[in-house]
This record gives structure tokens, C-alpha cells and sequence, in this order.
């Protein structure tokens, strides 16, 4: 601030301000940002919100979010209904990632899906809806069967991805399409993620070489 009598100037006294309980200071040790300029978590209509002064009330903006239904087609495959009933069951013992750790989750997701040799191209988007909290959208290799990616991909879910709690996943396998929905858990009482892989071929419909009939696998761990 500029003094018009000294012509020097003075730093404002930070006792001035009302500081927010919510507001702390970046700590790089666990402050993720977003890189290439995507988006890690949604930006909510009202931007201020955001502002560390003017916090409208004691909730975060991301919770005050009507969760969707968790529907993966196949209504009367019992393996989607026990797939469906064991997130929910999750989702009723702990809350959902907050942006922090669902961040560094879709750092994970974009770094370790990129080692799948039948992967060529990954973009993970996040979401405030509990019920999809991640969804990487995959382009595989022409010459990669479906069978080959839903191979890679649960290997990379349970050998890098997944907490060491709890998870649970449902892969779905059809000629054109590979999805794989997860769901996991980083401690007892702690919070719980969910996502979805969703692998297509250059947006072709038709199959690769060797492309099986559908298959669909449901398992918890």
C-alpha cells in the first residue's frame, strides 16, 4: 500500500483479514495441480466459491452433490447386481475421495494406463458425482484384441492402481469395447474411490482381428 505523505510503501497487516479455517497455504508434499491443461476435479458455476474469503458455508462446494445411480447395463446379470452392491456397501461405510486425493488418483490413473502396451492414447477426466469419481477414456491399438486389453487392464488395476484395503471390479468385454468399473477403499473408515476404463478402437465399429464374444467378470478383494 502506497503512503501519499512518505511516498513509501508498507505491507497490509495479514491481522486485517479474516482468514477462513478451511484455507491453509500450498504444501507441495501433497498439493497436486492440474497438468496439460485438463481438468482434475469440476469447477462449480460460481467461482467464488473458490475464494478463501468468501466461503459461502462450513461444506465444501464438491459436497453438495446429488449422486447418480451406479447402473452398468445388464440389470439381471447377477454379477453387475453384486458389483453394484458391493460399492454401495462402500460407499455407506466411508465418504468419497475428496479433489486432493482424487487428483493424485487420476495422476495414477494417467500415468500407469499409459504402460499398456495395447493403450496408445488415455484421457482421464474426474467428476464430484460419488457413484463415477474418474473416467479415463482409452484408444487401443488396432492389432490388440479385446481379450488383450481387458487382460491389461485389470493387471494395471491390481498391481498399481487399486488400494491395498479393498477393491472391487466389474470388466465388461464386448467385439468393439473393453470396460472395466472399479471401486476401492484406502483404509477402514477412510474414503473410497470409483472409476471407469472405457477402451474403444479408433472410434470404429468394427472389432479387431480375433475379437471375442462378450464376457463379462465380476470380483471383490
Amino acid at each position: 500500500m502506497s503512503s501519499p505523505d512518505a511516498g513509501t510503501q508498507t505491507r497490509a497487516d495479514v491481522a486485517d483479514f479474516e482468514r477462513e479455517p478451511l484455507w491453509r497455504r500450498i504444501d507441495d508434499r501433497r498439493d497436486r495441480f492440474e497438468s496439460r491443461g485438463g481438468s482434475l476435479a469440476p469447477w462449480p458455476a460460481n467461482r467464488t466459491v473458490l475464494y478463501w474469503w468468501r466461503r459461502r458455508t462450513a461444506r465444501a462446494w464438491w459436497e453438495d452433490v446429488t449422486p447418480s445411480a451406479l447402473t452398468y447395463g445388464d440389470g439381471g446379470d447377477s454379477r453387475v447386481t453384486e458389483f453394484v452392491a458391493a460399492v454401495r456397501a462402500a460407499a455407506d461405510a466411508t465418504p468419497p475421495a475428496d479433489p486432493d486425493n482424487l487428483s493424485g488418483m487420476a495422476i495414477d490413473f494417467d500415468h500407469y494406463l499409459w504402460r499398456c502396451r495395447s493403450i496408445r492414447q488415455v484421457t482421464v477426466s474426474s467428476s464430484a458425482d460419488p457413484a463415477r469419481q474418474l473416467t479415463a477414456h482409452c484408444l487401443a491399438e488396432q492389432a490388440a484384441s479385446p481379450h488383450q486389453v481387458a487382460a491389461e487392464l485389470e493387471e494395471v488395476w491390481l498391481r498399481d492402481l487399486r488400494y491395498q484395503h479393498w477393491e472391487a471390479h466389474l470388466l465388461q468385454i464386448t467385439p468393439t469395447s473393453v470396460g472395466l468399473h472399479v471401486a476401492t477403499m484406502n483404509s477402514q473408515g477412510g474414503y473410497y474411490i470409483t472409476a471407469s476404463i472405457i477402451t474403444r478402437w479408433s472410434g470404429s465399429a468394427i472389432a479387431p482381428a480375433g475379437a471375442a464374444p462378450p464376457v463379462r467378470t465380476w470380483r471383490s478383494g
